[in-house]
């Protein structure tokens, strides 16, 4: 059986993870301060990317 860790994106935990990113975290850094994996972070960062263009960055 399956245990689901699964977190659900929330606008609240994006803008966190951004706003991380943008006070000069990295995005692994960013991202562990949420108590979440490098490669979440960095697939939920470029998904907001693709949504938002330049403006993500």
């Amino acid at each position: 059986m399956r245990t689901d860790n699964y977190r659900h994106w929330t606008p609240d935990l994006d803008g966190q993870l951004m706003d991380g990113i943008a006070s000069g975290l990295s995005i692994e850094k960013s991202g562990a301060r949420l108590g979440l994996t490098k490669g979440s972070a960095i697939g939920r960062f470029n998904r907001i990317k693709q949504q938002m263009g330049w403006q993500a960055t």
